[in-house]
């Protein structure tokens, strides 16, 4: 996980750590105020190309995809890697 996630930032490998619970009440006190948050810099720059090569593997649908489906999610992944490239590249 750690070299695709920046777990210095966000310790997903220490769920319940002092760093953990700051990064999650932070994160739900903005979706509470602004119904999102923004992850910054949560993928590690390294791994970006190869999530983005994953999501262009998954063939787009004719017909708008059922909630859930694994192609609505390979959509969504496809936009948060574009947000996260736009991120990085404005570094």
């Amino acid at each position: 996980m750690s070299t695709v996630v920046g777990t210095d930032r966000y310790p997903l490998d220490d769920p319940g750590g002092a760093v953990w619970r700051e990064v999650v009440d932070r994160a739900r006190a903005d979706l509470r105020a602004d119904g999102a948050t923004v992850l910054r810099d949560v993928v590690r720059p390294g791994p970006h190309g190869r999530l983005r090569a994953g999501g262009d593997a998954v063939p787009p649908t004719p017909t708008p995809p059922s909630p859930g489906s694994s192609t609505r999610r390979a959509d969504e992944l496809r936009r948060a890697v574009d947000e996260i490239s736009v991120v990085i590249a404005d570094r």
